[in-house]
C-alpha cells in the first residue's frame, strides 16, 4: 500500500496566496482571468497565438521541448479546443496577442 505525500504536491497552479514566485505579472494577470490555466500556460498559450513551434517555445522558455509539448496538450484540453489555430484565437480574445492596428 502507497503512503499519502508528508506535503501536498503542487502542479505550479495559482493558490489563494497568489501565482508561483518568478510568475512575469502579464501571465499572472491573465491566469487570474483563465480559470483552470496555470500562468506558465498562459506564457505558453502567448507564444502558440504568436505561431511558435514546439521547439521554438521550448527556447525561449528554457524548458525540453517534451515539456512545451504537455504544456500545450494541457492547453488545448483546459480551453476544449482542439488544434492550436482555436487555442490562438482564444488568446487573441483574452488580449494575449497585440492587434495588428489594422
Amino acid at each position: 500500500m502507497l503512503a499519502e505525500p508528508a506535503t501536498p504536491v503542487s502542479d505550479g497552479a495559482p493558490t489563494a496566496a497568489g501565482p508561483p514566485p518568478g510568475t512575469p505579472p502579464a501571465a499572472a494577470a491573465i491566469a487570474a482571468r483563465s480559470p483552470g490555466l496555470s500562468p506558465r500556460e498562459v506564457e505558453v498559450l502567448g507564444l502558440v497565438a504568436l505561431g511558435r513551434s514546439n521547439g521554438e517555445i521550448a527556447e525561449e522558455l528554457f524548458i525540453s521541448r517534451k515539456t512545451a509539448s504537455v504544456h500545450v496538450t494541457h492547453i488545448l484540453d483546459k480551453l476544449g479546443v482542439s488544434n492550436r489555430v482555436e487555442a490562438a484565437m482564444v488568446a487573441a480574445r483574452a488580449g494575449l496577442v497585440p492587434g495588428d492596428g489594422a
